[in-house]
């Protein structure tokens, strides 16, 4: 009988089915064996009327009959953590009625899983560590519905390939460098509010003059880049999209091959 163990055998069916009653109430299955080869033959000869517990029971079972007195001393193939591992996960929800193998590799499994998931999610690179590791070349610019070609004229910071002519490139010290649409590169200032990305515009000295009192007066404004605004983020391995109100960036990781 796959699955089933005796644990115990009586010379007379009365004893038996007393256990069976008692382990039964404790919600324990239990079959009787032999009863009737014991009677015609004596108890003796077929080693008597046996009483099979499921695997997954033993443990339990076992305890039950040395509280009761019909089991004397604990089994000697079962040491002391055994018994006190099957014990404490014997009533566990679910997995309380598998066999003890079972149990243990599923409560390992937990233990892994508690252990390694902070490790994991600490070693998650954050938005910020996303954007200033890698160059990210700009494969598309939509701006209120047109698209523009990015093509910075002038001075340029980097050494772009033919698959990669215009970057974008966010610096650790929370300045960021945008191609130009037929213009200078625009640098403005980034930083994250609320996991928003903010692109503002950058100080330059250049904006401030002397006045007559010899103090800094600001120059009249100049006309804002499209750049700046709010931004919703999203970095999925080597690509990736910032989008505002007015503006749709969309790119890659400059290196050639590598993902994130």
């Amino acid at each position: 009988m796959k699955y089933w163990t005796q644990i115990i055998a009586f010379d007379h069916s009365h004893d038996a089915y007393l256990v069976k009653t008692k382990l039964e109430a404790e919600g324990i299955e239990v079959i009787i064996k032999d009863e009737l080869t014991s009677q015609v033959y004596y108890s003796t000869a077929v080693g008597g009327i046996k009483l099979l517990v499921r695997d997954f029971d033993y443990a339990r079972a076992y305890d039950i009959l040395i509280a009761t007195g019909y089991i004397t001393e604990p089994a000697a193939s079962r040491n002391k953590w055994v018994v006190q591992f099957d014990k404490l996960t014997s009533k566990l929800p679910l997995v309380g009625r598998s066999i003890i193998e079972l149990r243990f590799l599923i409560l390992v499994a937990i233990i892994l899983l508690i252990i390694i998931t902070p490790i994991v999610i600490l070693n998650i690179p954050t938005n910020t560590e996303k954007l200033t590791q890698h160059t990210w070349c700009v494969d598309r610019l939509n701006y209120k519905g047109k698209e523009l070609t990015p093509q910075t004229t002038g001075f340029r910071f980097d050494g772009n390939s033919d698959n990669c002519p215009e970057t974008i490139f966010f610096n650790h010290n929370g300045t960021v460098r945008f191609p130009g649409v037929n213009s200078n590169s625009t640098s403005a200032n980034w930083e994250f509010r609320n996991d928003s990305l903010i692109i503002t515009k950058a100080f330059d000295e250049n904006d401030f003059v002397l006045n007559d009192s010899l103090q800094l007066k600001q120059k009249k404004e100049q006309e804002s880049s499209i750049y700046y605004g709010t931004y919703e983020i999203k970095i999925n391995r080597n690509l990736i999209t910032l989008q505002s109100d007015s503006l749709i960036i969309e790119g890659r990781v400059y290196q050639s091959g590598f993902y994130l």
